[in-house]
């Protein structure tokens, strides 16, 4: 989470970069690559966290591990599908 926030701090400076400045290195495309970067830091983030609670609940007992675990297959597989709506436009 931290290495997305410093990507994404860094995306908002090169953004603000003038097009008339003709800069060599800070292109569209160059500032799209970081903002694709610092989204991917985040997911990574996320995931670790969400990962992190199975391993919390394991403290309380293994059945409670067992549960979150549980928990935590039903929510990524919620976050990592399109709803039905959207299907076509992810073909």
């Amino acid at each position: 989470m931290v290495e997305c926030l410093r990507v994404f701090n860094h995306v908002g400076y090169m953004i603000n970069v003038p097009l008339s400045l003709a800069h060599k290195e800070i292109s569209p495309a160059h500032v799209a690559v970081h903002l694709n970067r610092g989204a991917a830091f985040y997911s990574i983030g996320m995931r670790a966290f969400y990962y992190t609670v199975p391993l919390v609940f394991w403290l309380f007992g293994p059945h409670f591990m067992l549960l979150a675990t549980i928990g935590l297959i039903f929510v990524l597989y919620r976050i990592d599908r399109a709803p039905k709506i959207m299907e076509k436009a992810y073909r």
